[in-house]
């Protein structure tokens, strides 16, 4: 689970931004907002936490259900945000490994270690045969 610590640092690390005010100004924002995100004065809202996500490069779903979990007043309503954040986590992994898998796609062990380019030798329904 992500917080909005996590968040900032991640998106600032992602798009190699050395500081909040740089960030800040990414965003279109002023810096005592990111600030304050920081002092935990004030949480992102669902639009900031999308728009932040994006630049951290994470899943907005999984991201804006993290911060609600974080901001959450009960236990009870914690443990259902924190619920739903995972589900998005794992379904997120999951369509990634589909996408690969469906792809198709190979590597060949060998030729990157020998500098050879890759040559498949049959192609079967996507998949290649060496």
């Amino acid at each position: 689970m992500i917080d909005t610590e996590g968040l900032i640092e991640a998106a600032k690390s992602h798009q190699a931004i050395p500081s909040d005010y740089a960030l800040a100004k990414l965003l279109g924002v002023t810096p005592s907002l990111i600030s304050g995100y920081h002092a935990g004065r004030s949480r992102p809202d669902d639009e900031m936490a999308r728009r932040i996500a994006e630049l951290a490069n994470l899943d907005p779903g999984y991201v804006v259900a993290c911060l609600h979990a974080e901001r959450a007043k009960t236990d009870e309503t914690r443990a259902v945000w924190q619920g739903i954040a995972k589900r998005l986590q794992h379904a997120t992994a999951a369509g990634l490994a589909m996408v690969i898998l469906s792809a198709g796609l190979t590597v060949s062990p060998d030729a990157s270690a020998m500098g050879k380019a890759y040559s498949p030798v049959e192609s079967r329904g996507g998949m290649y045969i060496m």
